[in-house]
């Protein structure tokens, strides 16, 4: 740049003025690094996020399968007791009905059709056990009229509701 002084005498050699014009922040290397770290940190964030929350999500499914398995378990434990005695009932009744001294007869209701005599039935009637099974009060010849029959349950079933 050449000038003139205030005497009038010109600058022959000039004078050199050096201006350095930074680039804009986003353009430098420490923010692209800061940029980069941040980057970095908000993935490791968001990872840590779902790994906390994948991890939350498991502890909340093994309790559930804990407490649906301990569910399971006592509903096995109190089915195992029902049928225990179930099976003591069912052993009770068998002997109460098979050793009664009264002579006793399980039948279906609609036909009569025998399913089970005890010992007392077959020397009541001297029909054995086998032959009586299967077939009908009204086939042994324990009814006159089979109608007096469905009165008699009538009659029953009317005593019972009371």
């Amino acid at each position: 740049m050449l000038f003139r002084s205030m005497v009038g005498v010109w600058n022959e050699t000039g004078l050199t003025l050096t201006i350095a014009v930074a680039p804009p922040f986003w353009e430098t290397w420490w923010f692209r690094a800061l940029a980069g770290l941040a980057a970095l940190a908000l993935l490791q964030g968001g990872y840590r996020l779902r790994v906390s929350a994948l991890e939350k999500r498991r502890r909340e499914l093994e309790e559930t399968v804990r407490r649906r398995t301990a569910d399971l378990e006592n509903e096995i434990e109190d089915r195992k007791a029902a049928e225990e005695a179930l099976r003591r009932s069912r052993l009770s009744f068998s002997a109460i009905f098979q050793f009664s001294p009264l002579a006793v007869t399980i039948s279906e209701e609609a036909s009569a059709r025998m399913l089970r005599v005890n010992e007392a039935f077959s020397h009541l009637t001297g029909i054995p056990a086998e032959l009586a099974i299967g077939r009908t009060s009204e086939e042994l010849g324990f009814w006159e009229r089979f109608e007096d029959r469905r009165h008699l349950l009538l009659e029953q079933i009317g005593r019972a509701h009371v």
